[in-house]
């Protein structure tokens, strides 16, 4: 029994595009990647093939077998001639779905990296099951295991181009990442997740993941071939590799969203279907490579039956699972299986029955020494350059390098260093991620602070962002300047109310254009960008904080003169409100202090809702105070207590 050729229906898409890798795709932990492509032969259908052959057979000598139930009558083998269809075949078996089909499995599998298929056992059938399978079936539960195959399915207009292109695929397999290099000027990109970042680091995403099945392996190593033969019966010619074409491109997406997939669930197996062919996918954790089939094609009258290759599929990988969950209640796993489980990872599925047997306690996640803060700090304030990684920004119409900005500290001598100057510091290349403009700017970007070490080619990042404020003319330079000279000015005088400035760099980005940049803290969220009751209750529940602030400012005997909704930040997690935009601070002299710090308390309270624009309370008068000695000044009695 063959399945019909499909034919396209003229009203169907002709879109063969496929989606880009997303977050999760894109910051699976290394260890779990793939890294090789190879190549099943069809040994691997006939070993399928057989295995369904073996099972058909082993069912046949049981009237009453132990694999059906007790209430069933024993499988009657029809003549050949007697089967026409599904209906005729029920009437000489009758069986139950325990391994099922479904968009959706029976326990709800994690949202992330879903494919658009899956094979899983149904619990909700466990009491049909014989004493002997029990066990078996338990252990796959208990281990989160239950889906051990997973299908992606493409429309008919890909028709063999797919197939054609998944099968030049061989040797290493480049996995597209988020911002991660393995050369100082690599070309990167980033996902488009703002919220990728954990601690500072990337975020790295996917599963604790156990052993291979043996079983498996067996036949990984009975039909893996080292090249692809020139004829696999196909009409059209194969695609010659060309990893810049439109095909292989949109095949590599495909290949890692599948294999993510994969190791999201844990499964062994992938089935990528155009509907007219399919191919077989064994994901081998310990090497990281995934093994293709040929393709297989459901109406071909001439070749092993699709539906046996199925039947003997879905034994071998609910076997497989059941051979993996009893490698991990047995505790014998190998050094590289334990690794996998002692994996450090920040977004990763549920796994409720895994966590519940003790397993990630009798595995727990590898210890990693962190480097101190205040190490960090001490680059920061010393590295005399640093790299500027833009990924796929474009911070400027030409650049000598589209990959990578390095600054130079000002006043380090060499103020306008080259983009392909030295970042080093003691071997270690020191560097910022670009991550992405703070909101309602233009030039002010959040990025994060790494350093990789020369010795054994380690990444570290700082915990928290930082902010690099850009100048993109002249008057902006002259702007950056002086608000730089405040910075150092005001910290020198002990204010704290003033965020960290790590230093002012320059770098040379084209014969003609010199960028000049501010480093400094992140000092949280901007009042502007707190919003309706979120807003109100903000600044009524931390308005001391920000007053603070600007008093801490004014008792050292200098004024901000441009506060406003923008420039006054809290970092509620710390606890810490702080002012930037310093360009227009002056010291106070007699003459002006009592108006000057009026004028800053006023904008303060207009900031925080405390006085309307005409100057009136907008909050309970009680609090009672002024300015200066007399008590008699420009700011309404009521508001901010005595500032001299």
């Amino acid at each position: 029994m063959r399945l019909p050729y499909l034919e396209k229906n003229p009203l169907h898409t002709n879109s063969t595009a496929t989606r880009k890798p997303q977050f999760y795709d894109r910051h699976i932990a290394e260890d779990l990647r793939l890294k090789k492509m190879a190549f099943l032969d069809k040994t691997f259908f006939e070993i399928l093939s057989k295995i369904c052959d073996q099972y058909v057979k082993q069912l046949s000598k049981y009237k009453q077998s132990k694999y059906i139930l007790s209430s069933y009558r024993g499988i009657r083998l029809p003549s050949q001639d007697n089967i026409f269809d599904e209906t005729s075949l029920v009437a000489y078996c009758q069986w139950i779905p325990v391994l099922d089909v479904s968009t959706e499995a029976e326990e709800a599998a994690s949202a992330d990296a879903a494919a658009d298929s899956y094979l899983f056992t149904r619990w909700s059938l466990r009491r049909f099951l014989s004493s002997e399978d029990k066990p078996g079936f338990d252990l796959v539960r208990k281990y989160d295991l239950q889906i051990p195959i997973n299908w992606e399915y493409k429309n008919l207009g890909f028709g063999s181009e797919i197939f054609s292109a998944l099968r030049t695929q061989g040797g290493d397999f480049h996995w597209t990442t988020c911002q991660e290099r393995s050369g100082r000027h690599d070309a990167t990109s980033r996902c488009r997740n703002h919220n990728h970042r954990t601690e500072g680091r990337l975020t790295v995403t996917g599963r604790p993941t156990g052993p291979d099945s043996q079983s498996t392996v067996k036949i990984i190593n009975s039909s893996t071939v080292s090249t692809v033969p020139d004829d696999e019966g196909r009409s059209s010619k194969r695609l010659r590799k060309d990893t810049n074409s439109a095909a292989e491109r949109k095949v590599q997406f495909i290949l890692q969203q599948a294999w993510t997939s994969a190791v999201v669930r844990d499964a062994s197996f992938i089935i990528i279907s155009t509907g007219n062919e399919e191919c077989i996918a064994i994901r081998h954790r310990e090497t990281q490579r995934l093994l293709i089939s040929p393709p297989i094609r459901p109406s071909d009258k001439t070749g092993l039956a699709y539906v046996k290759v199925c039947v003997g599929l879905f034994i071998v990988a609910y076997q497989d699972a059941v051979d993996r969950a009893r490698q991990l209640d047995s505790d014998h796993l190998s050094p590289y299986a334990q690794a996998l489980l002692r994996l450090r990872i920040d977004n990763r599925p549920a796994l409720p029955n895994a966590s519940a047997s003790g397993l990630f306690e009798r595995h727990p996640v590898s210890s990693k020494i962190l480097p101190l803060e205040s190490y960090f700090l001490q680059l920061l304030t010393q590295s005399r350059r640093f790299d500027l990684r833009l990924h796929g920004r474009e911070l400027a119409t030409t650049q000598y390098n589209r990959n990578t900005w390095t600054f130079t500290r000002h006043g380090s001598g060499n103020m306008t260093a080259n983009s392909s100057g030295s970042a080093h510091m003691n071997g270690d290349i020191v560097f910022l991620d670009i991550d992405r403009l703070f909101n309602k700017t233009s030039r002010v970007w959040k990025v994060y602070f790494g350093v990789t070490s020369a010795a054994d080619n380690r990444t570290d990042y700082f915990p928290r962002p930082l902010v690099l404020k850009l100048a993109r003319d002249a008057n902006e330079v002259a702007d950056l300047k002086t608000e730089y000279e405040w910075y150092g000015r005001l910290n020198d005088a002990g204010v704290t109310s003033i965020l960290k400035c790590y230093g002012m760099f320059s770098c040379q980005v084209n014969a003609h254009e010199e960028q000049y940049c501010l480093l400094l803290e992140d000092g949280g969220v901007p009042i502007s960008n707190r919003l309706g009751m979120t807003r109100l209750v903000h600044t009524s529940k931390h308005s001391n904080l920000y007053e603070e602030a600007v008093m801490d400012v004014h008792k050292n005997n200098f004024a901000h003169k441009r506060i406003k909704e923008d420039h006054m930040l809290m970092d509620v997690n710390r606890g810490k409100a702080t002012l930037i935009s310093l360009k227009s601070c002056t010291q106070l002299n007699e003459a002006v202090a009592a108006s000057l710090r009026a004028t800053d308390i006023i904008a303060t309270g207009l900031c925080l809702g405390l006085l309307s624009q005409g100057g009136s309370h907008t909050t309970n008068p009680a609090r009672s105070s002024g300015i200066g000695e007399s008590g008699h000044s420009q700011v309404p009695s009521g508001f901010f207590g005595v500032v001299d």
